[in-house]
């Protein structure tokens, strides 16, 4: 290698995030060139900056998140110098004026491998207090121990996130949705706590405004609104009478949009399971909102009585009425006492 390209790769290599990606190989020698140590960090599983060049782009600071997250289950760690760097970038403000495009973009990137780990990472390094103060907000807030064990909302999102990544197979509609779903906890009057009285609705605003600040494709805003405005009916539904969830399937635009619905319901699966010691609860609620919401669907035009002689505007009203009848008179409806529901999720 002559100096000229020894001395490009040198300035190349300085200029990477991590040393561990600061290496290079000559294919012709299988020569390994390693300036920063970066194998040695490799073999002591240590993700490190490799100089102060980390902070010509605030965006690696989450990439670093997303890096610890990804290779946690390796037992890779964050060295305490780059801890300490990203904590100076966040002290000088660089992570101030971060374009909302490329933060989604590595959140885009997190869904896919440990995204609770990427939360959790950003919370740790002070990051997400600055892209996110509405979820890292919800950190010392307390909820009723008897309903939820691990008390920190926090702490439940983190456990909502876990089991998200289970029930969705890293869906990210999913992953947005279930890590805002409480946000209105975090807006709770403190004379109250730790009740969380309309948190539902309280936190419609904070994740409306999160979505738009984010420019989040639109389903991921729709469902993230969804399920913080209505996943407390899914943990009652087992209460409803047939006409309210027949109401209720025409509120969440269930028959237009059923993949959606399903979605919703796995989220609110995620919410149950996502407290402590409930992790393997069987979660009836949403089997039973589904079979009831299959009922529902299985009703047809055709099934009107004289339905050719309805007039339009009276059709939906007349197909509401003979759904909650079918789903009334079903084997399911009759028998959902005998179902196993958990309890106490708030």
């Amino acid at each position: 290698m002559i100096l000229k390209d020894f001395l490009r790769l040198a300035i190349d290599c300085a200029r990477r995030d991590l040393t561990i990606n600061s290496m290079a190989m000559d294919v012709e020698t299988n020569t390994i060139f390693d300036p920063f140590c970066g194998k040695r960090d490799l073999d002591n599983r240590v993700l490190r900056h490799v100089s102060i060049h980390f902070k010509d782009d605030p965006v690696r600071a989450l990439r670093l998140a997303r890096f610890a997250a990804r290779y946690e289950h390796l037992g890779f760690t964050i060295h305490e110098s780059t801890k300490q760097m990203v904590k100076d970038m966040i002290n000088n403000g660089e992570l101030d004026h971060l374009v909302p495009e490329r933060i989604w973009e590595e959140f885009k990137k997190a869904f896919t491998v440990n995204f609770s780990g990427f939360v959790r990472h950003l919370f740790d390094l002070g990051i997400l207090q600055i892209i996110l103060p509405e979820v890292s907000n919800l950190f010392g807030v307390p909820q009723t121990e008897k309903y939820h064990p691990e008390v920190d909302t926090f702490k439940h999102v983190i456990l909502c996130l876990e089991q998200a990544e289970k029930l969705s197979n890293n869906d990210g509609e999913i992953l947005w949705a279930v890590m805002l779903h409480d946000l209105g906890k975090g807006v709770t009057p403190k004379d109250i706590l730790p009740s969380h009285l309309h948190h539902e609705m309280n936190g419609l605003p904070l994740v409306k405004n999160v979505c738009e600040r984010f420019k989040v494709p639109t389903e991921y805003k729709d469902i993230a609104m969804m399920v913080c405005q209505y996943h407390l009916d899914s943990h009652t539904v087992l209460n409803f009478k047939a006409s309210t969830l027949v109401k209720r399937f025409r509120q969440y635009d269930a028959y237009r949009r059923t993949d959606r619905f399903f979605k919703f319901l796995i989220c609110c699966e995620a919410d149950a399971r996502g407290r402590t010691g409930f992790e393997e609860r069987e979660y009836n609620q949403a089997k039973y909102f589904k079979c009831t919401f299959e009922i529902a669907c299985s009703v047809k035009f055709q099934h009107l009585a004289n339905h050719d002689q309805i007039a339009p505007q009276h059709i939906q009203q007349r197909m509401d009425e003979l759904r909650a009848k079918r789903i009334h008179e079903s084997d399911v409806f009759k028998q959902r006492s005998t179902l196993k529901e958990t309890k106490n999720v708030q």
